[in-house]
């Protein structure tokens, strides 16, 4: 089964197995965003970023309390009360995989994903 919060790019990723090549990578995800480097005393490492836009998420959820009439039906009482008036919210996300290579072999998948919500119109 689907996830379907999980993005297809996440999906491919984790097909790549520990100690997979940046050709394997490369061939499995296309060019990163942004690829940086390091070297120190232990060998040479690599990082490549993958950014992108995920299908955002909607929930309802109460945006407005209102003063509405009311009868009792018990005594014919009139008052006010507060009813809630629901809205939608959108939920944009945003995707980072990070693929980290150590001596041209993979050793670090990892993904997070920001989400800013925003009430939809």
């Amino acid at each position: 089964m689907v996830d379907p919060l999980q993005s297809e790019l996440h999906t491919k990723a984790l097909t790549l197995q520990k100690n997979a090549t940046p050709a394997e990578a490369h061939s499995l995800l296309g060019d990163p965003d942004k690829t940086d480097e390091i070297t120190n005393e232990s060998g040479v490492w690599e990082r490549w970023t993958f950014e992108q836009d995920i299908a955002p998420i909607y929930r309802e959820m109460v945006t407005e309390m209102v003063e509405v009439p009311f009868v009792d039906p018990v005594n014919g009482q009139e008052s006010i009360i507060l009813e809630p008036r629901a809205g939608h919210q959108r939920i944009d996300r945003q995707e980072t995989i990070i693929l980290t290579f150590h001596n041209n072999l993979l050793v670090n998948l990892t993904r997070s994903v920001e989400a800013e919500p925003a009430f939809a119109p």
